[in-house]
């Protein structure tokens, strides 16, 4: 007895400790006993709440027939049902899911006479396993949902999973042609060792594949750049069970690197190309980037001595305040800072005007991320705007000093600017009163359109309004004479865009321009009459000198040497003086003639003159040994003949003023002088005593005796005269004992040669 009770009691006990709820029932279901797990399963407080019950009553109604039919199954059969699941009414009236096993009670005859239920709570697992296919159901909506080819393969790489942005990836039809295949073969040879590597590495440090660039080979054999991502998959003991990728077609965002990379190439070329200095910074101003420019204005060797650097601690001290409220406006503003003018400090200490433009950078929240700023030395233009300024004052001085009336008029003549001048001569009381009046209403009615007409000319021609006369009337009526000059102003663009006036008073002027024309003409009268007079007297002065002179040389032959030593002296001191002024007479006849006897100019070969010009002096030249040499001669509109004489008395004199034994060379050459033709006639004469060199241009003025050189002393008398005549001007270029050179010049073009 003593070893059953103590058998029951272990029996009791491993009743109650057993954690799943165990019931005893008779063949009709009543509850005969219990453990507590059972009670606590229920909800219950104690055994008592249980035993004498029908254990059906326990199970949700919904359930009962079936658990009536598994425990008539498991008596019938004899054996244990198995573990079945139902829900369980609870004593607050709610419900958990259980699992049952429905077990017979024999005796020794193997006949049934109750059962023994086993209970497990597993609302906790059943509600996991909800939570679980929730879960599967959430992640493979994720799975399908990602844009991205999603692969989960073996650890040796065998597609397990695919989603179907991995069959799109791929180029296939369905999700069954990329299961089973090695994932690697997928990508392109050259690459497949690269990713090995990397998924070594990822698995040896228990780390992600992060976005590793490669290429594929889809099905149909075309490739394209893709971005790969992954993780490994272990079990709880940390045993690789596969891999989870990710791979995206990135072949539009290489295409677009690409570009981008040629847009920051370009970029950068026209950062380094601009002649400024281009300054990237931080929002507090600290130097990120920059180019040469940038490196020649502050003076340094490298970019790397401005990186890091505040720019602000270039500028001078005086200035930092102003650039930074202007910098504070323009960021409060989002608009552009533009051409601030400041002092900026280079890295050797010396300072520099230097002109700042600059834009602030934004990021994506509108907050400030930093600045780009442009700055180029003015120091030039800062020295070019004093020198204008002081130009201007200037301008400004000498435009009022202009006793001329000066005005600037719009296109259409409505004044803009003008000089006390011209308020004076327009009897305005000051400026105010002429601005914005139009200048041609000063003008007198029927000269009008004469000025128009003068200025569309001017416009047209983009040249001068060169004193045009017309009347002008004065703000109180009156009215006077005067002479107006002008200039169109244009544009860049080659527009009209006003007029620069000059207008003087020229009544006073008209009156002596009459009283100048009255006293010409008396004088034009007063010269024909001399010129006619010298003409008459030179002329009818030869007959009774000739006459003269013939009766004296008849004396001298009819009686030299029969009167005494003194008379045949006598008589030759009359010859001699009867010859000499026969032939000043003749000199000045010729004299007067260059005026009165020239012809109109016409082209004139000079290298013809010049050589009849030699073949007159022929015997001249080769008395002496004369060598004449010259440059090749231009034609010139001149009197042919008077050319001749000017050629035949400079090459005429050379030959002739020359030292003993000194054979004479004259060399003549001509140059070019802007409108003129400009000749020289150089010879190795005696030379000219520079305080005559005016003198010997004077009619009958000699410098040596007529013993020494003969000549009347009118050549070049005559040469002046004949060059004057054709509009140019003589000198000489000379020292004594030295040679001389005489120039003259010929304009180039000239219609008419006046006539004295």
């Amino acid at each position: 007895m003593e070893v059953l009770q103590e058998s029951e009691e272990k029996l009791r006990f491993l009743f109650e400790s057993i954690g799943d709820g165990i019931t005893i029932l008779d063949l009709e279901g009543k509850v005969l006993d219990s453990n507590e797990a059972a009670v606590r399963i229920g909800g219950h407080t104690s055994r008592e709440q249980l035993v004498g019950r029908n254990g059906l009553q326990f199970v949700k109604p919904e359930d009962r027939d079936r658990a009536a039919k598994d425990v008539m199954k498991a008596i019938s059969e004899g054996r244990s049902s198995g573990t079945i699941e139902y829900r369980l009414l609870m004593v607050d009236g709610g419900e958990k899911d259980v699992e049952v096993t429905v077990a017979p009670m024999r005796d020794r005859a193997g006949k049934p006479f109750g059962m023994i239920t086993v209970t497990r709570d597993v609302s906790e697992r059943k509600r996991l396993e909800k939570a679980l296919r929730e879960s599967e159901g959430k992640l493979r909506t994720i799975f399908e949902a990602i844009h991205d080819a999603m692969i989960i393969t073996t650890p040796d790489g065998k597609v397990v999973s695919v989603n179907d942005a991995a069959v799109r990836l791929h180029g296939v039809n369905s999700k069954e042609e990329l299961m089973g295949k090695a994932a690697l073969d997928f990508v392109v040879e050259e690459y497949r060792q690269k990713v090995f590597e990397y998924g070594l590495k990822a698995f040896k440090d228990d780390s992600y594949l992060d976005r590793l660039e490669y290429r594929v080979r889809r099905i149909d054999g075309t490739e394209f750049f893709a971005e790969f991502s992954g993780v490994p998959l272990r079990d709880d003991d940390g045993n690789l069970i596969g891999w989870v990728t990710l791979s995206r077609d990135i072949s539009a965002r290489k295409c677009m690197e690409k570009k981008l990379r040629e847009s920051e190439e370009k970029l950068r070329t026209i950062f380094e190309a601009i002649h400024d200095a281009l300054i990237l910074t931080t929002a507090d101003g600290h130097i990120v980037d920059l180019n040469e420019a940038a490196v020649r204005l502050h003076g340094c060797k490298s970019k790397e001595e401005l990186i890091g650097k505040n720019a602000v601690e270039f500028v001078v001290e005086e200035y930092r305040q102003q650039v930074y409220e202007y910098g504070l406006k323009a960021f409060k503003e989002k608009s552009f800072l533009d051409r601030l003018e400041h002092k900026v400090r280079r890295i050797d200490g010396t300072e520099f005007f230097a002109e700042f433009s600059g834009v602030p950078l934004l990021d994506d929240d509108g907050k400030l991320a930093g600045w780009v700023t442009l700055s180029r030395d003015i120091s030039a233009r800062k020295c070019m705007e004093k020198k204008l300024r002081e130009s201007e004052e200037k301008l400004r001085s000498i435009f009022e000093t202009i006793q001329d009336s000066l005005i600037i008029t719009t296109p259409d003549g409505f004044i803009v600017d003008l000089n006390e001048a011209a308020v004076r001569l327009h009897g305005f009381k000051d400026k105010a009163e002429m601005m914005g009046k139009n200048a041609i209403d000063f003008v007198v009615e029927e000269y009008r359109q004469k000025v128009y007409e003068h200025g569309v000319k001017a416009f047209k021609g983009g040249g001068y309004l060169d004193r045009l006369e017309h009347k002008v009337r004065r703000v109180d009526g009156t009215e006077f004479e005067a002479e107006f000059s002008g200039m169109p102003l244009f544009d860049d663009a080659g527009k009209l865009s006003g007029w620069v006036t000059l207008s003087r008073d020229i009544t006073e002027r008209k009156k002596m321009e009459k009283k100048v024309q009255q006293l010409v003409e008396e004088l034009k009268r007063s010269n024909t009459e001399l010129e006619q007079f010298a003409y008459v007297a030179s002329h009818d002065l030869q007959e009774p000198l000739r006459m003269i002179s013939s009766y004296v040389q008849l004396l001298s032959r009819r009686y030299k040497g029969k009167l005494e030593k003194d008379a045949d002296e006598f008589i030759e001191f009359a010859v001699d003086g009867s010859t000499r002024m026969m032939g000043m007479i003749q000199a000045l006849l010729t004299y007067s003639r260059v005026g009165t006897k020239g012809k109109p100019p016409e082209p004139t070969n000079c290298e013809e003159i010049f050589a009849r010009t030699l073949k007159n002096l022929q015997a001249a030249l080769e008395e002496k040994g004369a060598e004449v040499t010259h440059d090749p001669l231009p034609t010139v509109m001149a009197d042919g003949i008077q050319m001749g004489q000017l050629f035949q008395n400079l090459i005429g004199n050379g030959v002739k003023f020359q030292g003993e034994g000194v054979r004479p060379h004259v060399h003549v050459s001509v140059e070019e002088k802007g409108d003129d033709w400009l000749f020289s006639f150089k010879d190795n004469g005696i030379g000219i005593d520079p305080q005559y060199k005016d003198r010997i241009f004077i009619i009958f003025q000699r410098l040596h005796g007529k013993q020494e050189y003969k000549g009347t002393g009118i050549g070049l008398a005559v040469c002046k005269r004949i060059v004057e005549r054709h509009g140019g001007t003589i000198w000489v270029e000379s020292e004594l004992g030295k040679g001389a050179t005489f120039k003259f010049t010929m304009p180039k073009r000239r219609e008419e040669v006046k006539a004295d």
